[in-house]
This record gives structure tokens, sequence and C-alpha cells, in this order.
């Protein structure tokens, strides 16, 4: 009897560590995507992670990164259950695409945004069901990401995307089946700028919306490069403030009789009377005018925008003929 429990026991603490190797397995959720085709979509985001983060620096006029996290296949069930409530999903019609893709912001991040929007200071705050004000304004935030995924995907197809509806409860989704394939990117999005805020965006691709690219993501035709094109940050560079410097003329003088200098003193520049002063940001020339007042300040009446003379670098002013009075 001892021996017969002996040879059992081995058998018994074995048991265990065969259980571990174990994993669950769904079979609704078969892998339809090989790895080249995942990597693929997955290189393509990297760029509408660029692109994403230009647009909404633009609008929040402020720094926002973005960062690729991650990829993976799922059912769309699986995606639903995951999905938080309250959210803001955003479905997104990819016309020629059979099926659209769902845009979906961290609900804490996206009321963060809208406050930003409205003047506030973007200050996370509780997690609550936007209001229908607020709704509209993410309607126009979700814009951004919108052209983010167009540039992204004119690498396979010509998409023009168009939001249908914006929901807050992921169990109203109806674009794929509960055992339909989905494949989702997930990207970290942060405000660096002002009051820090952080968040997650998610793209969900059903595989009905994948399935006429499938071909061209197999043979890794997809291009990363920005496409050229207005610049999202010209918006935000427009407000930008610059130094402005105005110059009447120029003078040649010893160093002794600079040393000398009294008040009163008068020093001869190589500038006629009615000749313009120039204007220049840095080292580039922008406007020619006449110095005069404003109230109680000087200022500058431009006579010319001139914003393609050549850098005042390259052209220095040469003395004119004739003595100066020192």
């Amino acid at each position: 009897m001892a021996a017969t429990e002996l040879a059992a026991s081995p058998a018994t603490s074995a048991a265990p560590a065969d259980a571990a190797r174990y994993e669950p397995y769904d079979f609704r959720g078969t892998a339809k995507f090989g790895r080249e085709q995942v990597r693929a979509l997955q290189v393509a985001h990297e760029a509408f992670a660029r692109r994403v983060a230009s647009v909404l620096g633009a609008q929040l006029r402020g720094l926002v990164q973005v960062d690729p996290m991650g990829i993976e296949q799922v059912t769309f069930d699986d995606y639903v259950r995951s999905t938080p409530t309250p959210a803001v999903l955003g479905v997104v019609d990819c016309d020629p695409l059979p099926a659209p893709v769902v845009l979906d912001l961290d609900i804490s991040l996206a009321l963060s945004v809208v406050d930003r929007m409205l003047g506030g200071d973007g200050r996370p705050t509780e997690v609550r069901r936007p209001t229908d004000l607020e709704t509209h304004l993410l309607g126009d935030v979700l814009g951004g990401p919108m052209q983010a995924l167009a540039s992204t995907l004119e690498a396979y197809t010509v998409v023009q995307p168009q939001l249908t509806a914006l929901e807050h409860n992921p169990q109203l989704l109806q674009i794929a089946g509960p055992a339909d394939l989905a494949l989702v990117l997930t990207f970290r999005v942060a405000i660096v700028q002002g009051a820090q805020a952080e968040g997650v965006l998610t793209l969900c691709y059903p595989i009905a919306a994948l399935e006429p690219i499938v071909e061209q993501l197999s043979r890794g035709s997809g291009q990363t490069e920005l496409t050229e094109g207005p610049s999202p940050l010209a918006p935000l560079l427009a407000e930008t403030r610059v130094d402005v410097r105005v110059r009447l003329g120029a003078a040649q003088v010893s160093a002794a009789a600079l040393a000398a200098l009294q008040p009163g003193d008068v020093i001869r520049l190589d500038a006629e009377p009615d000749e313009p002063a120039v204007a220049s940001v840095g080292d580039r020339q922008v406007a020619l005018g006449h110095i005069g007042r404003r109230g109680r300040r000087l200022a500058l009446l431009v006579r010319a925008a001139r914003p393609d003379l050549v850098s005042v670098a390259e052209t220095p002013a040469e003395p004119r003929s004739g003595g100066r009075d020192e």
C-alpha cells in the first residue's frame, strides 16, 4: 500500500505545474490577420499619432503628446465590455470602407479638453456624462483625429471620414456582430502644457472595415511619411509673438570719439531725412516705414511690407560719401 502511494505522489505533485501552462482560449476570437498585416497597420498608425498630436495641439494652443501603446485583436463583444461607461465614442463612416470605425476618447481627458476650449485651465474633473454643449464640442475635437485617420489610410485607399454618431454608452454601438473580430489600437494622450491631463485614445477597426485593404497590408504598401499640405500648427504659429527691430541708419565713428560723446553731440547717419526706416525680425527685413508717435509711444508707420527682402546680414550697409559730424 505504501509503495502505491509513493509511486503516485510524483504525478500528483506535477499536476499543478502542468495546469499552469494551460491558458483560456476563445474560439470566437480566432486571429484572422497575420503578423505582417498587423505590423503594417501598426507602423502606419505611428504617423497617425504624430498627426493627432499636431492637430490637438493647434486646437488647444498647447503642447500635446500622443504615443502608441499597442495593438490587439479581440472580438467586438470583448471591446464593448472593456469600454467604461460613460465614454466618448465617435462612430466614423469611412466611405468607401464597408463598415465604420470607432474613435474612443477617455472621458476624463475629453472633459479636460472641453474645459480648455471654453477658457478653463483644463484641470481633471470628476467622471460624468458630458452635457449637450460638451457633446457638440467633442464632435469638433474628434475632427482632428478623423483628419489624421484619412491621411493614414490614404496609403491604402482614399476615404472620406464623417462622424455619424457620438455615443456615451458602448452598449449602443451596433456596427459589428458580437463575435466579429476587431483590431484595436491604443494611444496615450498627454497635455503637457499648463494644467497637465492624460488619457487614452483608442481606434477600433471592425474586421469588415479592413477587408478591402487586406492585400495592401500583406504587401506592406503603407507609408508613414507625413503628407504635404498646410501644417496643422499654422493657427498656433500665427499667434506667436516675435521681436521687431527698427533701424534708422548706420554710422562709423572712431573709438576715441565714441568714448568722448557728451549729451547734445550729434552723430550723422548714412540715411537721408526722407529715407524710410527698416523693420527687421532677426536678420530678415519685413517692412519699410517712417518713425513717428502714437499716443505716448514711438511707432513705425509702415509704408511697404517687404517679406521678400534678402537677409540683413547678406546686405551690410555701405557708408556713403561725405563726412560725418561727431
